[in-house]
Formats: structure tokens, C-alpha cells, sequence
């Protein structure tokens, strides 16, 4: 058994399925269509079991399509969220740490001249969370409600990796980005088809439109 296969639940529908059609010689490099769904309709969907179903949206995955899942949380939270994050970073120092056993959170302001130091460009604001400390304005317990529908989706135990350490070898982390109006950046780029069949993001901001 490979590292991998360890973590994929042998009697997960979505495990069954991306064995079959996943072809990683064959990814979509652009998306196709964006689908908008209610996150709690989409969390049925996937929890159903529904054979047709599940494949339905793993082809329409590996057929580059983008999901946009609303309301997955609530307002209240994020705009919680949101301000205890800017209270915290006007008293953090920016840090940077490996991520080793009893790695903290940390800080991290990523600078015009820090920029070309990672795999690709990028300027932002962030701070790196991880599961063993303690959890910054519930993150962890709210963000998992919604994780696990993602991980059970892509063929793993749905509470895969919660528990784990860096001794481990693969761990959780979620990190919050701000990216400063008229310098933030992150070049393009394609993320590592290693653990995980896609990203998530959650979105604090929203598009204004012009005066």
C-alpha cells in the first residue's frame, strides 16, 4: 500500500470513482464552466451516495469545472472573523517557521524584497494556522464542518489528517491572506496534484463596483 492509499477510505463511493476516470496524465489546465450551488445542498449531495450523483461531479471536476459553494458560512462569522484578524496582526511582528513539531502560528508579511524566495511570486499578508495550537477565533471547528465534505469528496476518511503532526508527515493548515490594494500579487501558477485533488478558498472580500 502507498503512502497515499492509507488515507483513502476503501468504502468511500468517491474513492471507487476517481480510481476509475482519474487520469493524471490528462487534468483540465482551464476551467470549464463555474457551477453555483447552496453549500448545504452540495453537502447532500456528496453525503447521498447517490452513484449517478457522485459521478456527476467527478467528471464535471476532471472536466475543469469551478465550484462556487454559497453560504457556507455565515456572515456573522466572517465579519467576526475578519476583525479579530486585524486587531491580531497590528500587534504581530512578521515571523517565519518551519513547520516541525510544535510549529506555532505564525505571522508572515510577504514583502516586494521576500517575494521571489517561494516556487512562484507572490505579495501578500498572512498568517499560517495549525491544529495542535489553540484555535484562533473557532477556525479550526468551523472550517471543518466544511472540510470534511471536501476530503470525503475526494476519496479520503472525511476526518483524515486532523489529528496528525508534522511527525507524521502530512498536516492541516489553513492560513488567512490579505493581499495590500496596489501591491498584492500572486503570479500564476499550478498547485502540486500530490494530496489533495483540489483547493478551497473562502473568500472575505467582494468585488465593488465603480462610482
Amino acid at each position: 500500500m502507498s503512502d497515499l492509499e492509507k488515507y483513502k477510505d476503501p468504502n468511500n463511493i468517491y474513492k471507487k470513482i476517481w480510481d476509475k476516470y482519474e487520469n493524471v496524465n490528462k487534468l483540465p489546465c482551464f476551467y470549464r464552466d463555474i457551477i453555483k450551488i447552496d453549500f448545504n445542498e452540495f453537502e447532500k449531495k456528496v453525503y447521498s451516495n447517490d452513484i449517478k450523483s457522485s459521478k456527476n461531479i467527478v467528471n464535471s471536476l476532471l472536466a475543469g469545472d469551478v465550484y462556487l459553494l454559497k453560504n457556507t458560512f455565515s456572515k456573522s462569522y466572517l465579519k467576526e472573523l475578519k476583525n479579530e484578524t486585524a486587531k491580531t496582526w497590528k500587534a504581530k511582528k512578521s515571523e517565519f517557521f518551519k513547520i516541525y513539531e510544535d510549529c506555532p502560528n505564525f505571522y508572515r508579511a510577504i514583502t516586494e524584497d521576500l517575494a521571489n524566495m517561494y516556487s512562484f511570486k507572490q505579495i501578500k499578508q498572512t498568517q499560517y494556522f495549525f491544529p495542535w495550537n489553540p484555535d484562533f477565533c473557532n477556525l479550526y471547528q468551523e472550517t471543518y464542518k466544511r472540510w470534511r465534505v471536501l476530503k470525503y469528496l475526494s476519496g479520503f476518511y472525511k476526518d483524515v489528517w486532523e489529528k496528525d503532526t508534522p511527525k507524521d508527515g502530512i498536516v492541516d493548515r489553513i492560513q488567512i491572506v490579505k493581499y495590500p490594494p496596489n501591491s498584492g500579487l500572486l503570479e500564476p501558477h499550478q498547485d502540486p496534484y500530490i494530496y489533495q485533488k483540489f483547493f478551497i478558498s473562502v473568500y472575505l472580500s467582494k468585488k465593488r463596483g465603480r462610482f
